[in-house]
């Protein structure tokens, strides 16, 4: 009984090791088989079927199946045959211009104003305004971009002030002078008084409000060159439209017209008394620019822009209006300005940033963010100071430039 029982469990424990080693046997041979297969299919793709996402080239995750490529496209791909996007951008820029100093302050002794040698100028409060942006786009065959954009900038900021009070000014002579403080213009008032003196004010208050809208339609092919930096020259077309308003209100300083001792009552117009300039223009022209991202891995990247534009300008309105400062001999009010003036007003650009990037598991979608400090140029564009300024002294020497400068946050959604 023992004996027969012994049999049996030795013949069941080499059965099993047999079967146990034959199974061993054919999951190895599969395993090997399976390995061999897959060499073979990863040897037969080609660079382009590892690297799906070309704008991934530069990560870390597929930067050694992928060669460094020199002129290979660069945009991004979610892998049809005509890929669309659309972008949206918040900005927070600092709008400024030049030559828009309006008064400094003097002392009026008698008739004539003398300036302080210590002075204080009237400016605007220029400050951080924000915009938009709205974009679409496509990426056509071998990856050229294609890509409308519109901009928004509206910007408005005034002040007044009083003339700062002080009873005795030194003013210009050997001697010191007692006399009213007030604000002496600068050309924002055309008018003088009947001995030549520019026009004083007890108080001033003034604002400026600007509208810009740009609209760019552009195409460019991103390229690769190496596997962390991608290069986008672009070439378009790009259409502006600039409009300003500047308004200033004075109140006379008593005194200033010889004739008219304290603007006695029936030859002091109603104060304050107001000047208004207007320009409003639109243009068109050539635009030319270069983007240049450095991939870090992980997504993200360093993102740049530089590009310059030489649009055609008209000048449908430049005008400004200016009530009279004294009814005795001051038919007033004023009139001036310019219409249908044509000039070429260069504009450059340039912008640094950090972007990320990031596929979807699918990888049929792509969502990218940016953030950046850009800079906008634009030439000439105070026109009104400049026709004032020629109709006062034939020429205009001052700076009359307009920029734009600060944040920049995107947004885009490849599909």
């Amino acid at each position: 009984m023992n004996l027969r029982y012994l049999l049996n469990c030795t013949s069941i424990i080499f059965i099993t090791n047999g079967w146990a080693q034959e199974c061993i046997t054919q999951i190895t041979e599969e395993a090997s088989m399976s390995a061999v297969q897959e060499q073979k299919q990863t040897i037969s793709q080609t660079p382009e079927e590892l690297c799906l996402h070309k704008f991934r080239q530069g990560d870390d995750a597929i930067r050694s199946k992928c060669m460094a490529g020199y002129n290979a496209p660069a945009e991004i791909n979610v892998g049809k045959d005509v890929n669309f996007y659309s972008d949206v951008s918040y900005t927070f820029w600092f709008i400024h211009e030049h030559g828009l100093l309006i008064a400094t302050n003097a002392v009026l002794d008698g008739v004539k104003a003398y300036l302080s040698p210590s002075t204080n100028q009237f400016f605007l409060p220029y400050k951080y305004h924000s915009g938009f942006k709205v974009g679409v786009g496509l990426v056509a065959s071998n990856e050229w971009n294609i890509h409308a954009e519109y901009t928004w900038v509206r910007a408005t900021t005034a002040n007044s002030a009083d003339a700062p009070m002080s009873p005795t000014l030194t003013a210009g002579t050997a001697t010191a002078t007692s006399g009213t403080s007030v604000w002496s213009f600068s050309d924002w008032l055309v008018q003088s008084t009947s001995s030549g003196q520019p026009l004083s004010a007890s108080s001033i208050s003034a604002s400026w409000h600007l509208s810009t809208d740009i609209l760019d339609l552009t195409a460019g092919r991103p390229f690769y060159q190496g596997q962390s930096l991608t290069v986008s020259p672009y070439l378009g077309l790009r259409g502006i439209w600039i409009r300003q308003m500047m308004s200033i209100k004075a109140t006379e300083a008593p005194g200033m017209f010889v004739g008219d001792p304290g603007l006695p009552v029936g030859s002091a117009p109603a104060q304050p008394i107001t000047s208004t300039s207007l320009s409003n223009c639109w243009g068109v022209g050539p635009i030319i620019g270069c983007n240049i991202d450095y991939l870090l891995g992980y997504g993200f990247r360093v993102e740049s822009d530089i590009a310059g534009s030489l649009p055609y300008t008209r000048y449908t309105t430049i005008s400004r209006k200016e009530d009279r400062a004294s009814t005795s001999f001051n038919p007033g009010p004023y009139f001036g300005g310019a219409s249908d003036l044509s000039e070429v007003r260069p504009m450059a650009q340039a912008g640094l940033g950090l972007g990320w990037g990031w596929y979807t598991p699918q990888q049929g979608f792509h969502i990218d963010f940016t953030a950046s400090y850009d800079f906008l140029y634009f030439w000439n564009q105070n026109v009104f100071r400049l026709i004032v300024g020629n109709a006062l002294a034939g020429s205009a020497s001052i700076s009359n430039d307009m920029f734009f400068h600060g944040l920049t946050i995107k947004s885009r959604f490849d599909f």
